[in-house]
């Protein structure tokens, strides 16, 4: 009977170990498959964290765009914008003490965009004349200018400065409202 007990308790220590065993290697695959799950969650949630510093970047770029677009409105000028452009450029001569002459050609294309010759003449002390290209270069109106034109006058009298005149010829580019 010994025999059989000894034989019974080893049986069963086998079985135990054995049912050990299962639920260990059982244990060990599920830690393994929650593992890789987790790597694979970890990696989805820094891909959405990149693309929303990404979708940040881009917000903050788009909004950069918008403001330089906003500042830049007036590069091409609407027909129905020479009224200001010409008004605009008056106040200017007005706030540099500067005699100014405008020669603006009508825009009579049908097309959508085109361009027209501009041709500025500006008279007065140099200082001023200087300040006042440098206010035009500042404006929010693009026009190209082809020719830049210096000549020195003779002082008038009564006037020891010698004056200045700068005429300037370029061209204004426009959208035609009218051909949208």
């Amino acid at each position: 009977m010994k025999k059989h007990a000894s034989t019974i308790i080893l049986l069963t220590l086998t079985a135990v170990l054995f049912v050990n065993l299962y639920f260990i290697f059982k244990t060990i695959v599920d830690i393994k498959y929650l593992s890789q799950s987790i790597y694979s969650q970890r990696l989805e949630l820094e891909k959405k964290y990149l693309k929303g510093l990404s979708l940040r970047y881009t917000i903050r770029a788009l909004d950069d765009v918008r403001k330089k677009l906003n500042q830049n409105s007036k590069i091409i000028l609407s027909t129905e914008d020479t009224l200001d452009l010409i008004t605009d450029l008056e106040k200017t001569a007005d706030e540099f003490q500067v005699r100014q002459s405008i020669n603006l050609n009508e825009f009579t294309s049908k097309k959508r965009f085109d361009s027209t010759q501009i041709n500025i003449n500006v008279t007065g002390y140099y200082d001023r004349v200087l300040s006042y290209l440098t206010e035009l270069h500042r404006k929010p109106y693009y026009i190209n200018f082809k020719i830049i034109k210096i000549t020195t006058l003779p002082p008038t009298e009564g006037s020891i400065k010698p004056q200045i005149s700068l005429h300037l010829s370029g061209i204004v580019y426009w959208e035609n409202i009218s051909s949208k």
